[in-house]
């Protein structure tokens, strides 16, 4: 399966495929050896063959899916755009190809058990119990090769290691089988008498119990796989052991089997019992997964749990039907054989039925209850065939199970299992106490949008995938919506614009307008059914953006069946351990994106930190590096790491404008965060020497030797921010004294730098810079600021009073001595700003516009606006100074609201690199004066966080309110609650849930005790 998913792709559909042309082969093999298996009279030479010839067989299969890939770009390859998969026939041609490719081995395997069989059974009491010997022992050797490969092998020795080892394996069997059959023993070869026979012709009606039974079992284990991934995840070690779960239920039902098996009259019967057992296993395992689930204690062990009880009766079910076929010891091989391929045609029914149509169409609660009326039906049936042959209390058995069927019905009324559904191996839930927007079970995955207090969640198969904010949310800095942005940033003019991965669209969101199309290449259409849902409320509809064409395929497919160039590709796959994302990370991929891209195209890669190690991080540099000549690293919001690769030197336009030269462009980048060429150099933690540092003698990341799939964190427990920077700082441009960068910043710069990091999250990198700050003056102040958001007030006054030349730093120090007077900007305390040093030209225009403020003369404000707005945003004084700007325009505003539309870009400008509470507030009230409810109701969760975070940095600190902070906070509360109960008709539900948050923090801020 992993040697195909390189080439057919993840989806569920192309794992549909290879499973059923593995289960054809063994079918046909099956089949086959059923209609030649009474010629044999030397079956242990025969098996002894039989897995040479799968030895040899399986090594042409890594060459043949291969050619495969290179046939399928010669037939419908050179596509203009890339295509999804239905549109090219890329199902068909895979199903038709897969069986071509494994007909051979499988075909070989197939037919192994049924001349086991031939050979092991020589008296009619033994068939049932050998037969059932053969089984488990053959499922044992199953489950021990699913969990050596899945949790030893693969990791270790690689697809290549593992594959030598499993054709040594059947060339030791070969060996041994030959060294057995040459010793001529009559041990060793069948009687005479048993070379001959066939079915009776009554077999037909118990064949076909076989496969719907084979079908219905198949649909269990998709369904059970499906939704344990949603706990134990999707890596290959769960795969691993959910398959070891489901086969070790099967061995001891098949052992258990043979106990109770003793006659063909009989064995019908019990085929019967095992279809009852089956249906009310599965229904109480089902029901009982509506109680809460811990994930975290032995998410394995929860995959026996599910599956162990109906995997018993289904186990005992292959060996009931080959003695209810076979009349004696002379049909064991053709009756195996035969039950052998009718059930594995039900398993390939059943496995593709279910997971492309019946679970997407009926759900997990809809699917179950149709498998347990059939499982019902099926022992209805069983009975009724099985009456001829065991005449005594026929009736009243079938009677009892026609009677059982509606009794079943009627107790079982299965539900979504919310319980499951809601449980994550991250820990916690993704749907609390959410309002369900969308829940769909897709072709390839579970996708639920949610929507709660704070913002809409999108995840995929229990993992998170995107948080997707409300229309009319201040900006903030979202490391998702940087990763379009990029490739403008390094290159002038991007027209084609490429994004692996829809997610929740919000890397979408702020595409700068010069990007004439844009390609999305999404494995799930679910996700886009979802997030369509809730276009009108957020900031944009992705989806509805004419550029946007949106491709489901998988990604390596859709890049393989094109010939378009790319200016850039954006990939961005959420979890790299998962069958849909570990091969994005590997060299192949690299190397196929690069052959996608323009040559000087910019390619950019998403990754959480904490997902991944160091040794995982070195060799992903590695892999890039093995295909690009130029590496840069950023970290835009803490832990989210953005890989920026390119064969063209990446160098910043600062020096031209770029990208600021046009006003929709600036809008595009101002929103996402980034006002400055600062701001990028904040977010950067490793340049191209410095990557390259970090790579220094690490593998690149193969298809072959894929760690992602098997040594990521799936908890989120990889690299802290604290490790990070142990592992960048050394390299960190922002950080090494002498730097490039450093020789070109000066002090406002630096402290703009502090001040953006403190406001990312980022102090232990503050702390760092700090350090390295050799000015005197500077180094001071940045402490001062950094402790001043720690709370520590006396401290911060105490450092900043301590700076002996203040013509270095002068309107810094102005500003830090206000704001450790007063906490938050507000007229009533605002006399502190004007507090100013004379000397410094920046100071004294803040100054005059402050005082402005202050007297509330807007005229005032109106004539100096042009030189306030000159003020640069990397200036400490911007955001109070911006504040101030969309307050006067607020103030003057007439009915056309054209002030307040401005009032808006100013004050959301300023927001993204100092959010402040004032800021906020004047944000609320000029969505008011435009009648903007959404934008209104949006601002003030960001304002009543902010006081949280103020009260409980002032109760650590033990530092009460101070009596201007408590009046100007029950103030503003006041007028919005005011504001937000006036909207009258536009009140949501969204806006009388914020209006309980308003009342609820105007409580605490009213009990709250203050200092006079």
């Amino acid at each position: 399966m992993r040697l195909f998913s390189a080439t057919f792709g993840t989806s569920e559909l192309a794992v549909a495929i290879v499973l059923a042309g593995y289960m054809g082969g063994l079918s046909i093999g099956a089949a086959v050896a059923a209609r030649y298996i009474d010629r044999v009279s030397r079956p242990v030479l025969l098996y002894g063959l039989l897995e040479g010839g799968i030895a040899l067989s399986a090594l042409a299969v890594p060459w043949l899916i291969s050619a495969t890939g290179h046939l399928l770009v010669r037939l419908v390859g050179h596509q203009p755009i890339p295509p999804s998969a239905a549109d090219v026939g890329q199902p068909l041609f895979f199903g038709l190809a897969a069986m071509l490719i494994m007909l051979v081995p499988t075909g070989l395997m197939g037919a192994t058990l049924p001349l086991l069989a031939r050979y092991a059974v020589n008296r009619d009491r033994d068939l049932g119990r050998r037969v059932s010997i053969l089984y488990t022992t053959n499922t044992v050797g199953a489950i021990a090769g699913a969990v050596l490969t899945g949790f030893y092998l693969l990791p270790t020795l690689g697809l290549r290691g593992t594959s030598w080892v499993g054709i040594a394996v059947n060339a030791l069997i070969l060996v041994a089988a030959c060294g057995l059959a040459s010793q001529d023993s009559e041990s060793f070869r069948l009687p005479q008498q048993l070379q001959r026979h066939g079915l009776p012709r009554r077999s037909r009606y118990v064949l076909m119990l076989v496969c719907l039974t084979g079908c219905l079992s198949f649909a269990y284990e998709v369904l059970w796989t499906r939704m344990l991934s949603l706990v134990v995840g999707s890596s290959v070690y769960a795969f691993s052991a959910m398959l070891a779960a489901f086969l070790t239920g099967i061995a001891l039902g098949a052992a258990g089997a043979g106990a109770v098996v003793q006659d063909r009259r009989t064995a019908l019967s019990r085929f019967a019992w095992c279809q009852l057992g089956i249906a009310l296993a599965s229904a109480i395992v089902y029901s009982k997964l509506q109680a809460p689930i811990s994930s975290h204690n032995h998410p394995y062990l929860l995959s026996f749990a599910v599956m162990l009880p109906a995997t018993l009766f289904i186990g005992a079910t292959f060996p009931l039907a080959v003695r209810a076929v076979a009349e004696d010891a002379r049909d064991a091989g053709t009756a195996t054989a035969t039950v052998y391929a009718w059930n594995t045609v039900g398993a390939i029914l059943g496995a593709t039925i279910t997971g492309y149509y019946v679970l997407p169409a009926l759900g997990f609660a809809g699917t179950v209850l149709a498998a347990v009326v059939g499982n019902l039906l099926l022992a209805i049936l069983a009975m009724a065939i099985s009456a001829r042959s065991v005449p005594r209390f026929a009736i009243v058995r079938i009677g009892a199970a026609v009677l059982f069927l509606p009794a079943m019905l009627f107790l079982f009324q299965p539900e979504r299992p919310i319980a499951l559904l809601s449980t994550t191996h991250f820990g916690g839930s993704y749907l609390g106490a959410g309002r369900e927007v969308h829940y769909r079970v897709g072709r390839s995955s579970t996708v639920s949008l949610t929507e709660n207090s704070a913002r809409f969640d999108l995840a995929t198969n229990g993992l998170p995938e995107a948080q997707i904010e409300f229309l009319g949310a201040p900006p903030a800095i979202v490391s998702q919506r940087w990763l379009a942005l990029w490739p403008s940033l390094f290159k002038p003019q991007i027209d084609h614009l490429l994004v692996v991965g829809l997610g929740g669209g919000v890397a979408l969101e702020n595409v700068p307008p010069g990007v004439r199309d844009i390609d999305v290449v999404e494995l799930e259409p679910e996700v886009a059914r979802a997030i369509a849902k809730i276009s009108r409320h957020r900031n944009g509809d992705v989806l509805d953006d004419d550029r946007v064409h949106l491709v489901f395929n998988d990604a390596r497919n859709a890049l393989q069946l094109t010939d378009r160039r790319y200016d850039a590709i954006v990939s961005q796959p959420s979890h790299p351990w998962t069958a849909g994302a570990s091969h994005l990370f590997t060299h192949e991929y690299v190397a196929l994106v690069r052959t996608r891209l323009n040559a000087d195209g910019v390619f950019v890669q998403w990754m959480n930190a904490d997902l991944i190690d160091e040794r995982l991080l070195r060799r992903f540099l590695a892999t890039l590096h093995a295909e690009f000549a130029y590496i840069r690293v950023f970290q835009p919001t803490p832990l989210a790491l953005h890989f920026v690769a390119s064969n063209a030197p990446l160098r910043l336009a600062a020096d031209s404008g770029t990208p600021w030269s046009e006003p929709l462009a600036q809008a595009a980048f101002v929103s996402s965060g980034i006002s400055d060429f600062l701001d990028i150099r904040a977010a950067e933690l490793l340049d191209n020497g410095g990557a390259r540092l970090v790579a220094t003698d690490a593998l690149p990341l193969t298809d072959d030797d894929n760690r992602m799939a098997f040594d990521t964190y799936t908890s989120a427990t990889g690299l802290s921010s604290t490790d990070l920077l142990a592992l960048t700082a050394a390299h960190d441009p922002l950080l090494k004294r002498g730097s490039p960068l450093r020789q070109h910043l000066g002090s406002s710069e630096l402290l703009y730098l502090v001040r953006r990091l403190i406001t990312n999250g980022e102090l232990a990198r503050v702390r760092r810079l700090i350090e390295s700050i050799d000015q005197d003056a500077v180094r001071s102040v940045a402490r001062a600021i950094l402790l001043r958001h720690e709370g520590r007030m006396a401290e911060a006054i105490a450092e900043a009073e301590i700076v002996a030349d203040v013509s270095e730093v002068p309107s810094e120090i102005a500003l830090l001595r206000s704001e450790v007077a007063t906490t938050i900007p507000s007229i009533e305390n605002s006399n502190y700003r004007t507090e100013f040093a004379s000397n410094d030209p920046l100071a004294s225009i803040a100054q005059d516009g402050w005082r402005s403020y202050v007297q509330s003369d807007w005229n005032r404000l109106h004539s100096l606006d042009s030189a306030l707005a000159d003020l640069p945003l990397t200036n400490l004084w911007a955001p109070f100074i911006a504040q101030v700007r969309a307050e006067w325009r607020v103030a003057l505003d007439t009915s056309n609201g054209e002030h307040c539309r401005e009032a808006l870009i100013i004050v959301d400008q300023s927001l993204i690199v100092h959010p402040t509470v004032g800021g906020l507030f004047t944000r609320a009230r000029a969505a008011k004066c435009l009648n903007d409810t959404p934008t209104l109701i949006e601002s003030i969760p960001s304002i009543i966080a902010i006081i949280h975070r103020e009260m409980s940095t002032a109760q650590s600190n033990d530092r009460p309110l101070s009596l201007s902070e408590r009046e100007t906070w029950l103030a503003m509360l006041d007028e919005l609650i005011m504001a937000v109960s006036a909207a009258g008709e536009d009140t949501s539900s969204r806006a009388l849930t914020v209006l309980e948050q308003l009342l609820r923090t105007r409580e605490m801020v009213n009990s709250s005790g203050y200092d006079q």
